[in-house]
């Protein structure tokens, strides 16, 4: 069974090297009020949730080479048509779910695949949700910090105890060197004008973060030739500001060509000497053992939905509803729906289209998600929709309907709902 994972599930141990302040790194990232000490090799588990659907930047296309590495650790998907954010329900089942497998998480960080504070109300919603689950547990987000001076209290009050903050540069010129396009509010501006609000917002998000609590790591994505004459002095503005630590990456230069590996070593080196005396710094330019402590959940077989265990009937509740117009493929997003295609067991106890039923109201109306439930959906355990809001998804939710995204064959998803699960390419 292949399942499409595209990073959206991602845990990962404290990997990297890290000095200064006379502390580990890796011991002030979980000492926080709240947190849960390692007991393990790496310090446990370091859970990362996409909850965020809105992006606001993209790194520039011919950075090719940081592509997977900010998947994991900056949450922001580079690739059109990548990882959808899944919602904070659906964060909440999951973590349930985890936490049976493996009891020692050192920290939950609500990463990509958009930004958190440009999501702001499903990050805040998620946070909250996370905090009555396990209050002990590391809460965190990650962020480019635009937004941050408006929202640093909201986080707090919501739970959260960390941020992580992407910061490559307080210079706009190289900061246009380095992303593709900058979104700071709802709509785009010219590079040159984006650039210039970032890096004059993002020393002021970390001190908002600082002021209220919230412990800052720096994020920083060190590249040959554009930024790193700039680290040093990035750092001391960031540990004035009010950060405590900075995980380091080095990715190469400009065009992305490798420097020899000794000039490599002895920059980082460098680097983290000149650092580690302002603060504590981790250094992440050895990737092979990041990977060897990252992994995709989604990549696991069984019944799961992207890296999510899959819902499962009920005696009361049998039945599938699928939103489709063509009866082959799941072609219809929830809200366009106006009638539902119902599967489930026989009287003989093959699973099956048991019939069609309407939805017997206009879409838009007041009430309708509940009005679904009781009038077509009061046997269903789960909706399969080609996409769907977050409202609907929380409605049916607190019905115990689960809502599942699948662009495919209506055969494949029921039969993986049904225990057959021969395929999953499509879910999301």
């Amino acid at each position: 069974m292949t399942m499409k994972s595209s990073s959206n599930w991602s845990f990962d141990c404290m990997a990297c090297h890290r000095t200064g302040n006379g502390k580990d790194l890796m011991e002030m990232r979980t000492d926080m009020p709240g947190s849960t000490k390692p007991t393990h090799g790496h310090g446990g588990i370091r859970i990362k949730l996409p909850v965020a659907p809105v992006r606001n930047h993209m790194l520039r296309a011919n950075m090719e080479a940081v592509i997977n590495m900010s998947d994991r650790h900056f949450g922001n998907r580079q690739k059109a048509g990548g990882a959808s954010a899944i919602s904070p329900e659906d964060a909440l089942i999951w973590l349930n779910e985890f936490s049976e497998s493996e009891p020692e998480i050192s920290a939950v960080e609500l990463s990509g695949p958009g930004d958190a504070l440009a999501s702001l109300s499903f990050t805040i919603e998620t946070l909250r949700h996370i905090s009555v689950w396990n209050p002990e547990v590391p809460r965190e987000i990650s962020t480019i910090g635009v937004g941050g001076t408006q929202c640093a209290v909201a986080l707090v009050d919501a739970g959260a105890r960390g941020v992580n903050i992407e910061l490559n540069s307080t210079e706009p010129r190289t900061l246009s060197r380095m992303y593709a396009w900058i979104r700071p509010a709802h709509r785009t501006l010219p590079l040159s004008e984006a650039s210039e609000l970032l890096a004059a917002t993002q020393m002021e998000s970390v001190k908002a973060f600082s002021r209220v609590g919230l412990r800052v790591n720096i994020r920083t994505i060190l590249f040959i030739g554009i930024n790193d004459a700039e680290i040093e002095m990035l750092a001391e503005k960031a540990s004035v500001a009010g950060a405590s630590s900075m995980e380091l990456f080095l990715l190469g230069n400009s065009d992305m060509t490798q420097p020899p590996a000794s000039e490599v070593r002895e920059k980082m080196r460098e680097l983290c000497t000149a650092i580690s005396p302002i603060l504590s710094v981790a250094d992440c330019s050895d990737m092979e053992t990041i990977e060897a402590c990252t992994r995709d959940i989604g990549s696991a077989d069984g019944g799961q939905h992207g890296g999510m265990p899959l819902p499962y009937p009920s005696s009361a509740h049998r039945n599938v509803a699928v939103a489709s117009l063509s009866g082959v493929d799941v072609d219809l997003h929830l809200g366009q729906a106006g009638h539902f295609l119902i599967y489930g067991p026989r009287k003989d106890g093959l699973v099956s289209l048991l019939g069609v039923r309407h939805v017997p109201f206009e879409p838009g109306s007041m009430g309708r998600w509940e009005a679904l439930v009781e009038d077509v959906l009061y046997d269903c355990f789960c909706v399969v929709a080609e996409d769907a809001g977050h409202v609907p998804c929380r409605v049916l939710g607190e019905c115990g309907i689960r809502v599942l995204k699948w662009k495919e064959g209506i055969e494949d998803i029921v039969d993986a709902l049904y225990g057959g699960g021969r395929k999953k390419r499509g879910l999301k």
